[in-house]
């Protein structure tokens, strides 16, 4: 065990050296532009340099898979979110940040915990002897909860900038697709996979306490994140700002 801690403390340094030497660069040039791109970035580089091996036998394979799903994951978002703030120009989130060194600084170390703590599962995995041999139910289980909430996401995203792209929907809320069901499929998708990925590593966690409760903290964390702090509560209100008095948009939220 203490040398499983010894290993997720590097990372832990590993993560938060990266993140705040990019914080530096980002204050300097007051942008935020490639800080969705180091944040999913740096959870690909934390799941490859702890794995063992990319065999798919039954010692390794559990490893192996949930690296792979990071790795997809990790590069189509952050992909999609730097070409998007490119072609924006920004990321409203960081109106006030950009301006305050103190406060961007904060968004940098968060997202260094966000990453940590997302990353426990897949870490631990390939740190840690397996328990039961891949191919478990929980393997399958959390492999289809991934790849369901991974093809959400995918496909909400996907529609949402087909949708923004036209002209006449400049100044209009998306109301088709994925996003009748939701106002955040995307986000439901993302909480989706990453608890995905927390059942598909139960067959190497779940024998210990203390491995089970620190794989948990990052779907739990995930939710959190996205449900009460930077995700939906912040586009909530900039709706509301845009669209609380449209009947029309009234009525989406209650449908």
């Amino acid at each position: 065990a203490g040398s499983v801690w010894k290993q997720l403390g590097l990372c832990l340094g590993c993560d938060m050296a990266l993140q705040w030497v990019l914080a530096v660069f980002a204050i300097a040039l007051q942008t935020e532009k490639f800080y969705d791109l180091a944040g999913a970035s740096t959870h690909v580089l934390l799941s490859i340099i702890t794995l063992k091996s990319f065999s798919f036998g039954e010692d390794e394979g559990r490893g192996a898979m949930l690296t792979a799903m990071v790795m997809v994951w990790g590069l189509r978002l952050s992909s999609f979110l730097f070409v998007r703030v490119i072609k924006d120009g920004k990321d409203r989130r960081f109106n006030v940040a950009r301006h305050s060194p103190p406060l961007f600084f904060a968004f940098w170390t968060i997202q260094g915990l966000w990453i940590i703590i997302g990353a426990t599962p897949v870490l631990l995995v390939n740190l840690l002897p397996s328990q039961t041999p891949f191919g478990a139910p929980t393997d399958i289980v959390g492999a289809v909860m991934w790849v369901v909430g991974f093809l959400f996401e995918y496909v909400a995203d996907a529609q949402k900038t087909e949708f923004k792209a036209k002209e006449e929907n400049h100044k209009r809320f998306i109301t088709t697709g994925l996003w009748s069901w939701s106002r955040h499929p995307n986000y439901f998708g993302e909480i989706l996979l990453w608890c995905g990925i927390f059942v598909g590593s139960l067959g190497t966690i779940s024998a210990s306490t203390q491995w089970l409760l620190l794989g948990a903290a990052s779907p739990a964390f995930t939710i959190f994140l996205l449900t009460s702090l930077s995700g939906i509560p912040l586009l909530e209100a900039a709706a509301k700002k845009r669209w609380g008095d449209d009947p029309a948009y009234q009525a989406y939220k209650k449908a």
